[in-house]
Formats: structure tokens, sequence, C-alpha cells
């Protein structure tokens, strides 16, 4: 298995970048038209909730088979250290969206919606990292 692809997960630019691109695309989005906004952050409540049980169950699912061959040598070699950091990471950016979501939709603050669209472009760039990191386990299991 090529691991040399997965390295890449290692670099915090993807942290920044991902958070950084989604606050200013808040910032130019949301600035004019204040109804978007609320639209929007329905939506991202919704998905973040989905991903959020997603990321659980496949996490769950991991752990139920740790059994296996294949995992006990992905544990052995420190695989399942820097996966299980990644799943706890993005957890709790959703987390954070979901609840700051709530917060906006309560108090409908002017500068909150670009600070959960961040947090929801980062995590969902370290879902879609995840979730190869995932295919790739499970396709050799």
């Amino acid at each position: 298995m090529n691991w040399s692809i997965l390295k890449i997960s290692r670099d915090p630019i993807w942290y920044f970048l991902g958070f950084g691109l989604g606050v200013i695309c808040g910032f130019k989005a949301f600035d004019p038209n204040p109804s978007l906004a609320i639209d929007f952050i329905k939506t991202f409540t919704i998905m973040s909730g989905t991903l959020l049980g997603f990321l659980v169950t496949s996490f769950s699912i991991l752990f139920a088979i740790s059994d296996r061959e294949f995992v006990r040598a992905l544990k052995s070699d420190g695989k399942i250290q820097n996966l299980t950091n990644q799943v706890a990471l993005t957890c709790a950016a959703l987390i954070a969206c979901l609840l700051l979501s709530v917060i906006y939709l309560v108090t409908i603050s002017q500068y909150l919606p670009s600070l959960i669209t961040g947090i929801v472009v980062f995590s969902l760039v370290m879902f879609a990292r995840i979730s190869y990191k995932y295919k790739q386990i499970f396709k050799f299991i």
C-alpha cells in the first residue's frame, strides 16, 4: 500500500488554506445579503450534523474490526493514531460549526456567518482527506 500520498496530511497549510478561504468567501457572500446567510447557515447546520454522524460511524466501524491483521499493522505503524487525531480535529470543527450555527440563528450576528463558513470549508477539506484514508483502509480489509 502506498502511504506516501497520506503524508500530505501532516502539512498544516491545508488547515489554514481551508479556514482562510472559507472566511474570505463568507465575507464576500454574506455581507450584502444577510437573508442569504440565514439560508446557508441552516444548510451548514444540517450538513455538519450529517457529516459528524458519518464520521463517528466510520470511526466506530474501524475500531469494531480492530482485530484484523491489517488494522493491527496500521496500529503498530502509528497510522491509526494520526487518523484518530484528524478525526478528532474534524469532529471538533463540525461540533463548533453546529454550535455557532445555532448561536447565529438565535442572535443574528454580523461576522458570525464568515466564521461559520470558514469552519465549514475547513471541516469539508478535512472530511475529504479522512474519507480518502478510510477508502484506502476499507479497500484492503
